[in-house]
């Protein structure tokens, strides 16, 4: 949270300096490549994924899902910072003098922790976990438009780790006698996004706001419980809201 607050002043005293007149929007393109870092706040909604499957019985020819343990079962929203650098290349339109196309990659570090809580689900399955912390790294293409006024919007494509911490729990798994310990086990998985940045950028910062669809691989099936648990992929719809400066 020092990182960002560091950035906000860094902001603040580059908005009291005079601009530097250029030619297009808000400080027009800018010859070679601009690096830049950004410091964010997000939150992280668990939208699919279960941890423990769905199961479909049949009654007289008629298919009924019998509802397992989702993700968003077992875990509050979660809240988190991400730091991330991006190196943009600006491109003046050639149909429009009011419009900068920019291309570029980014690299960021993401952390969420997420609150546990307790849930029975229709199988008989009761569990109720602890905290659980996620960190991800992913690396990918961004590009976008900035018109007049400096606002822009910018798509992006990423990929990269995700690391996700231990959970414990306490459970009774269909009918057995109740037990404590590790649900999901610490893992190293894969994860990748695609997402939405809409907000204003002058020659020295940006403010914006993001979203995110994110799709990681699963964690592993925790050493204490049985193979009732098989947790798959999570999809999260993430949020962002931060503020960057320009080199």
């Amino acid at each position: 949270m020092s990182g960002i607050a560091a950035l906000l002043l860094a902001a603040a005293a580059a908005l009291q300096e005079p601009p530097t007149p250029r030619n297009g929007p808000e400080g027009g393109s800018r010859e070679g490549p601009i690096f830049s870092l950004t410091g964010e706040g997000r939150v992280s909604i668990p939208v699919d994924g279960e941890v423990v499957p769905s199961r479909t019985t049949w009654f007289f020819f008629v298919p009924t899902t019998i509802k397992g343990t989702r993700y968003d079962d077992l875990f509050s929203n979660g809240t988190g910072v991400c730091l991330e650098a991006t190196l943009t290349y600006e491109h003046p339109s050639r149909t429009s003098e009011s419009l900068i196309w920019h291309t570029g990659g980014y690299l960021k570090v993401s952390y969420d922790a997420f609150e546990g809580s307790s849930h029975s689900d229709e199988i008989g399955n009761f569990i109720d976990t602890r905290s659980w912390e996620i960190t991800t790294a992913i690396i990918g293409f961004r590009g976008g438009i900035r018109g007049t006024g400096g606002l822009f919007a910018e798509g992006r494509v990423g990929v990269g780790p995700v690391y996700y911490g231990a959970v414990k729990a306490t459970f009774d798994l269909e009918g057995g006698p109740p037990a404590s310990g590790e649900l999901l086990a610490p893992t190293v998985g894969v994860a990748s996004e695609l997402g939405l940045k809409l907000g204003y950028r002058s020659e020295k910062m940006e403010i914006a706001f993001g979203m995110n669809l994110e799709i990681q691989g699963g964690p592993h099936r925790g050493d204490d419980v049985s193979t009732v648990v098989k947790p798959d992929a999570i999809l999260f719809l993430s949020f962002t809201l931060g503020i960057g400066l320009r080199f």
